[in-house]
């Protein structure tokens, strides 16, 4: 389910481009909505979408997931042969599908893998097919003009495990470790989005370098770490992040051209803001889009390149321009003019020694008092101290909007959708919080940090801070980017974060989402009560948190959603889904640089991933504790997915249960290495063990690789009877049921 560092990302430019008359061909071609599955059984539904169908990925008001294909215009069908015959017919044509359904088929329409009956009703239904140009979202489409992906430098390893892979025979193998790299990379090469993130491509290009593609951005971010501290830098410094994170290069200058696009941005907005608001709406409660919205939804996917595009220059050249913004508001005159004394009183309740009208948005200084600002009705503030508090009842229709706090225990708080601090929406809005221990309070979706097409900042400079987003409303926060980029950056203090789901880093199509914590001991928890198991699973919530990148399943490719903790002993509690978590070409990275740390998830934690994504959790020093509940943990990977768990140094536990600790499962790459101390691993299974690969398996011919490599030295103590200082291989073959073979899998104790 920068400065210095910033030029060591190895982006040598490599131009894609997808032929025009291909694409052009694909998206006039006719389309179903339908994807079937071939079975011992028989030929089933697997996927039916939005479209003629009108299903919802699961179910329609006709054919649900599992149902047993009987005829498709009059014959009998196997999975390719139905897409041979959708390729022959035009949009217009008549599609007619006689199907059974199994009496039980509402237990089964969960299924894993899809299992029809052909002893069921006989039913049918007739659909009129329509094109794909209408259902399309970007994958597969042309890539834009300015993509530039470059090849990942080789892990520190990758060399090592290739070798100790050969030695054990398991790489020239028809359905190897060779075999399931070049399909794991093949995968990527076919769907390869215009949106495509460049660190999600190297990791599904290169899975065994993945800690060489995360290395570059962990760099980009301790260099940003060095800027960010300073008033005159930090602006410039995000802006750089944030463009290297998108686009692998740290251009956030201003330029004509870019100036001369506030105009087409402002169109922009007004023609898809309530489209993308719905969008960001659905994807928080569902994988994919739901059918009502899928059209729309769609036609907003297919324009969001140039969207993006076009936003982003604008704002991120005008975030590195804010200090010219913080400098205009602390050096106006003083005074408020006779004709902004009303409004101004009905936007600030305190003292304001200066108020001022930009392109009609009111602009305040605040003094150095206790105010309360309505900032629904303001788009800059500028406040000398006192415990304020700044209140979004609504959301704010001003394109850009900042604050600059410089004392006091401070109150953020949004009763708003889509508002809030550091929220933007087709602009830029930033919050620079100079000291105090503040709240940050959330009460429902999208706040603290979030950019969607825009730029959101909070940057908290010093203080013991509490940020929470836990309504049963929430979702989306503390640091999410959506087309967009949203970062939150506290720099100093014990900071605590409270969310639910989709919090503390996640990154959507086209989207950097940040949450970077530069020291203090800092607590995370986004587990429940009001999100509940997506599995049914009793007092189990789902978080999609703390390092998530997170794609629009069939539609469009996740982004990069990152936490960043540099110093501080350390707690992290999520629920299903996060602590470096990647779902649907989005790559989720969690890294920890130094402290006692102690991780707490529920089921895919730790450096995992489902779906085509990657996932990563790096912890540098430090004793440290890694508890997870369910599967896919600790470098966990499920379907045609690589995962890693890199722990650097110090005396580790590892407990879970099921599918980890190196276990991949479904044609993908899972990696667990730990370089020092005596650890302790604790499972009932995996260490290096690979699961069942059913799902590919009958059109790819491949299995999965697991990799437990631990080089501490010390006496290490493994659940699976893993002996120390030395290489088994793992897993057996299933001559009667070649995908259920445990292959491949090494677990290597140096």
């Amino acid at each position: 389910m920068l400065p210095l560092t910033l030029g060591l990302l190895s982006l040598a430019p490599t131009p894609h481009a997808t032929p025009a008359s291909a694409v052009h061909a694909r998206l006039d071609a006719a389309y179903a909505g339908l994807s079937l599955r071939d079975t011992p059984n028989g030929t089933v539904v697997s996927w039916v979408g939005p479209g003629p169908f009108g299903g919802d990925g699961y179910r329609s008001d006709s054919l649900w997931r599992g149902d047993w294909i009987a005829s498709v215009n009059e014959r009998a069908v196997t999975a390719e042969s139905f897409r041979a015959l959708l390729q022959a017919l035009a949009p217009g044509d008549e599609l007619r599908v006689v199907f059974r359904r199994r009496p039980d088929a509402e237990e089964h329409i969960g299924d894993a893998v899809p299992s029809g009956d052909p002893a069921g009703e006989e039913r049918s239904v007739k659909v009129v097919l329509a094109a794909r140009s209408a259902w399309s979202g970007t994958l597969e489409g042309p890539l834009r003009a300015d993509v530039f992906i470059g090849e990942a430098r080789e892990g520190a390893h990758e060399r090592e495990i290739l070798a100790r892979a050969a030695k054990a025979g398991l790489r020239e193998l028809p359905d190897g470790v060779d075999a399931l790299l070049a399909h794991v990379k093949s995968v990527q090469e076919r769907q390869l989005d215009a949106n495509a993130s460049p660190w999600v491509v190297q990791a599904l290009r290169r899975p065994l370098s993945l800690d060489a593609v995360e290395e570059q951005l962990a760099g980009a971010v301790r260099g940003f770490a060095l800027r960010a501290k300073s008033p005159a830098e930090s602006f410039t410094a995000c802006a750089e992040l944030v463009r290297f994170a998108l686009d692998g290069t740290r251009d956030a200058r201003a330029t004509p051209e870019r100036a001369a696009g506030s105009r087409a941005v402002a169109e922009d907005a007004a023609q898809w803001r309530e489209v993308a608001l719905d969008v960001v709406r659905a994807h928080r409660d569902s994988v994919s889009l739901p059918p009502a919205l899928a059209e729309r939804g769609l036609a907003l996917v297919r324009a969001s390149p140039t969207l993006a595009s076009r936003v982003l220059d604008l704002e991120l050249a005008r975030l590195s321009d804010a200090v010219l913004i913080e400098s205009e508001l602390s050096g106006h005159a003083l005074g408020v003019p006779e004709e902004l004394r009303e409004r101004v009183a009905a936007a600030v309740r305190g003292e304001v020694s200066a108020a001022f009208v930009v392109d009609g948005e009111l602009c305040v200084v605040g003094g150095s008092g206790k105010n309360e600002y309505a900032m629904e009705r303001l788009a800059h503030v500028y406040d000398r101290g006192g415990a304020d508090t700044y209140l979004w009842k609504a959301r704010s229709d001003a394109r850009e909007q900042c604050i600059f706090d410089l004392a006091g225990d401070d109150t953020y708080e949004s009763l708003a959708e889509f508002a809030g601090p550091g929220v933007a929406v087709f602009g830029l809005a930033l919050v620079d919080d100079r000291a105090g221990d503040d709240t940050y309070r959330t009460h429902t979706l999208f706040s603290q940090a979030c950019g969607l097409f825009g730029i959101g900042l909070v940057l908290d400079r010093r203080g013991d801070d509490t940020y929470e987003s836990s309504s049963p409303h929430s979702g989306f926060a503390q640091g999410v980017g959506y087309w967009g980029a949203g970062l939150l950056v506290d720099v100093h203090g014990d900071d605590r974060y409270l969310a639910q789901k989709l919090s503390q880093g996640v990154g959507g199509p086209r989207g950097f989402g940040a949450l970077i914590e530069l020291g203090g001991a800092d607590r995370y928890t986004a587990n429940g009560p009001s999100f509940p198991s997506v599995y049914g699973t009793p007092d189990v919530f789902v978080g999609m948190s703390q390092g998530m990148g997170y794609g629009l399943r069939r539609d469009a490719a996740g982004g990069l959603g990152v936490l960043f903790d540099l110093a501080g002993d350390d707690h992290y509690d999520v629920g299903e889904f996060g602590q470096g978590c990647g779902y649907f070409f989005g790559f989720g990275v969690l890294h920890d640089s130094a402290g006692k740390d102690e991780y707490l998830g529920q089921r895919y934690a730790q450096g995992t991933g489902a779906h085509q994504a990657a996932g990563m959790l790096v912890d540098e020093r430090g004793d440290d504790r890694y508890t997870c509940k369910q599967v896919a943990f600790q470098g966990g990977a499920w379907d045609e997915t690589v995962a890693w768990l890199l722990d650097r140094e110090g005396d580790d536990v590892y407990i879970g249960a099921g599918l980890g600790q190196g276990a991949a499962a479904q044609q993908a790459l899972g990696v667990l290495v730990d370089l020092g101390g005596k650890d302790r691993y604790e499972s009932p299974q995996a260490q290096g063990e690979s699961g069942a690969n059913d799902y590919h398996y009958a059109t790819e011919r491949v299995l999965s690789f697991s990799v437990l490599l631990d080089r501490g030295g010390a006496k290490d103590t493994y659940s699976c009877a893993r002996p120390n200082e030395a290489a088994t291989a793992t897993g057996a073959r299933n001559e009667g049921q070649p995908a259920a073979s445990t292959l491949y899998g090494l677990c290597i104790d140096d």
